[in-house]
């Protein structure tokens, strides 16, 4: 059943459909990570329904945002999303798989790519079926195959920023790497101050030396209430 969800950020709404794969938490926190300088290049890679890339008009000076998505629902709802809040030619869906976008974008054409990629292997984790197992589980070359479709994408400079689960930290910094992709920051997520990270964000750049700086995220305080960080990604005043 579709619905319309208030992004509660700059009067931008998302039309998704509550029985089919839904946006989390996750795509709102990575949008508000991404940095990428006034009038730059985004490609965002398996925008799903376009929640990030239709964010991503308020929360950067980006002059276009190529939005990729290989599934035919997802990418319906994505285009829907682009029209329903007036971004045609700012945001730009494209239909086909992450592993083409060298093909389809054209090297070196992007100053920023964006990834919420799907979090587990083949086979791994819950299996569920349709649009919502693509969404979940990998396929293709997964991780790998994500990095050197980004390192091809982007121009020297140009920069990654990815969410992963945790226990995957070794393994994209370790792929990143492989693709000529220097891991510049890395940003540990947590639910509350006394659980340990779940998730990470990193920032990686293309043809830059080696050096990182680490934070930490916290999304909600002792009290249960979302921290002053957190609170102002969702447009919450303080």
């Amino acid at each position: 059943m579709d619905r319309i969800d208030d992004l509660q950020c700059a009067g931008l709404r998302l039309k998704q459909d509550s029985e089919s794969y839904c946006f989390t938490s996750d795509a709102v926190i990575l949008a508000n990570l991404v940095k990428v300088k006034n009038g730059g290049v985004v490609v965002d890679f398996g925008t799903g329904t376009g929640v990030i890339a239709v964010l991503l008009t308020a929360k950067t000076g980006a002059k276009r945002i190529y939005a990729v998505e290989k599934q035919p629902g997802l990418f319906k709802l994505a285009c829907e999303n682009v029209a329903l809040n007036g971004l045609d030619g700012r945001v730009v869906p494209i239909e086909g798989d992450i592993e083409d976008a060298p093909r389809l974008l054209g090297k070196g054409s992007a100053d920023a790519v964006v990834c919420n990629p799907p979090y587990f292997k083949m086979g791994s984790g819950e299996v569920r079926g349709g649009e919502s197992a693509l969404a979940r589980h990998e396929s293709g070359e997964g991780l790998a195959g994500i990095m050197r479709a980004a390192a091809t994408v982007l121009r020297t400079g140009g920069e990654l920023f990815l969410i992963h689960r945790a226990e995957r930290l070794s393994e994209v910094c370790a792929l990143a790497e492989e693709a000529g992709l220097a891991v510049k920051e890395m940003i540990l997520i947590r639910a509350r101050e006394d659980a340990e990270p779940k998730t990470f964000v990193v920032r990686a750049r293309k043809g830059a030396a080696q050096g990182m700086t680490l934070r930490t995220l916290t999304v909600t305080n002792r009290d249960g209430k979302y921290t002053d960080e957190v609170a102002n990604m969702y447009g919450e005043a303080r």
